[in-house]
This record gives C-alpha cells, structure tokens and sequence, in this order.
C-alpha cells in the first residue's frame, strides 16, 4: 500500500492500472516522494523503467497545463524533460486525475539534507547550470505573448495588450499587498509611468518557468560537475519575459532596455513578491 499526504493510501492494484493504462510494464516497487507538491507525487518502478506519478491535481487544469508544456520542452528545449508524459484526466481509478511521467536521474536540490551536503564548488556549480537553463528555456520562442488557458488547451494572447496586463496584474498585486508602505506604492505605481514606453515595445515572446528556483530543479554530476537536468514538474505557465519570480507583471521587454528601468523593474518585482 502506498500512502502519501495528498493522494492517501492506493492499493497495488490501482497503481498496476495505472500502469496498464499507458503499457508501462509491471509494477515492482512504490514509494512516496521527500520532495514536490504537499505528497502530490510518488515514485513508480517497473520492469520497463522508472516513473514519477502524479495526483490530486491542486487546481483544475493543472495537468492538462503540464502535459502542454511538458510536450513543449520535449520537443523544443534543450533541457531534458520528463518523458513520456502520460496525463489520464478520468477521475474513475483513484477518484482524482493523474499523471504518469518518467523519472530522470539525479536528486532533488530542494531537499535540504542534498543542499546542506554540497561543497561551496557545487553549489557554485549548480548556480551556473541554473542560469544555462534559463537560457535554454528562453530560447523557445513563441508567436504572441500569452498564457495557457483551461476553456482552449492552448496558450492564448494576453488582452488587451501585453502592455496593458502587465499595469493591471502589478497593479491588482499591489492591491492586495499588505507589508508595503504608502511611499513604496506610490514608488512602483512611478515604475510603471516611467517603463509605459518601454513594455510597449514590440518583442519576441520567450518561453518562462512560473517558479524558478532550486526547489523545482533535479541535479547530477556529470563529467564531473553538477549538471542541471530539469527544470520541474510544475511547467512553464506562459510565453512573456518575467522579472518577477511569480510572475506578477513587472518584466523585461528586451534585451534594450534601458539599464535604470531595468534595474527599477527588478526591484519592484521583488518589493511586491515580498510584500505578498
């Protein structure tokens, strides 16, 4: 029996169902996950491979958005992605909708006992492979700045304007922030009059992670050197180019901007994600 938080106890035989759903082998071994979404995932291996299983979806729509992106990082990143990706929306065999994808080598970072045994080196070493990453995903280029919606399956543009959602989103942000000051307000609502001409620039739309951090990344050395492998299991959210780490609106246009609203935009961004 397999138990876990967010998903509860499955029986052996609903994961080989699971299993026999998609043709990946006889089960052998199940374990709960240390790491990911509140005990949403658990470890899966067969006598064909190893795989992660995914459940109890924490929003609707959640996987139908990974299994997009998951097939948009498979088929144009350079990042390794987990794969296959094999989402079964029926809710008839464990009573939510699940995700069976495969596992990639490596360990998770996000675990603290990993982090803690890191030398200074590989952490140094993690540090750049986390930004040869984010080259590598902001190279996937897409036809209009967007995000991906439930009603569509697809990634739709953002309305009005790009220019326009990013004010509103920063600005319903800043609504609802409560460790911000009068002065602080009033400061990033002065970003945004100052960077008006700047969002409104015409761009190439690159493909972002939502939560980028070491807490969604797995790492292995390679060739002696730790090497990201993935960037996940929560996929990229939409097509733009995000300052912020959550992603509230305030962002870099391109790669023109002007170094001072650049470097306001940055802070803005922060100021919000910490008063949030």
């Amino acid at each position: 029996m397999l138990t876990t938080a967010r998903l509860g106890s499955l029986a052996p035989g609903q994961l080989q169902q699971a299993r026999d759903r998609f043709d990946l082998g006889r089960l052998v071994r199940a374990e709960p996950a240390t790491t990911g979404n509140f005990g949403q995932n658990a470890f899966l291996d067969t006598d064909r491979g190893r795989y992660v299983l995914r459940g109890n979806p924490l929003l609707p729509g959640q996987f139908a958005k990974e299994a997009y992106f998951a097939r948009v990082f498979h088929d144009h990143c350079q990042l390794p992605a987990p794969w296959p990706y094999c989402y079964e929306p029926s809710t008839e065999l464990f009573g939510w909708p699940y995700v069976i994808m495969g596992r990639l080598d490596g360990r998770q970072v996000a675990d603290e006992q990993v982090y803690a045994a890191l030398t200074a080196t590989e952490r140094a070493e993690l540090a750049h492979a986390l930004g040869q990453a984010t080259t590598m995903i902001s190279a996937v280029h897409g036809e209009t700045a967007g995000r991906w919606e439930p009603e569509t399956g697809a990634v739709v543009p953002f309305q009005p304007s790009w220019a326009d959602w990013v004010r509103d989103t920063t600005l319903e942000v800043l609504g609802r922030a409560r460790a911000i000051s009068t002065e602080d307000r009033a400061w990033v609502v002065g970003v945004l009059d100052a960077t008006a001409d700047t969002l409104a620039r015409p761009f190439e739309p690159a493909l972002l992670h939502g939560d980028y951090s070491r807490q969604n990344v797995t790492a292995a050395p390679i060739d002696g050197r730790r090497a990201l492998l993935v960037v996940g299991p929560d996929p990229v959210p939409r097509l733009a180019r995000p300052v912020s780490r959550r992603g509230a609106g305030v962002v870099i246009m391109s790669a023109a901007n002007p170094d001072r609203q650049f470097a306001d935009l940055v802070v803005a961004s922060k100021l919000l994600d910490d008063a949030t």
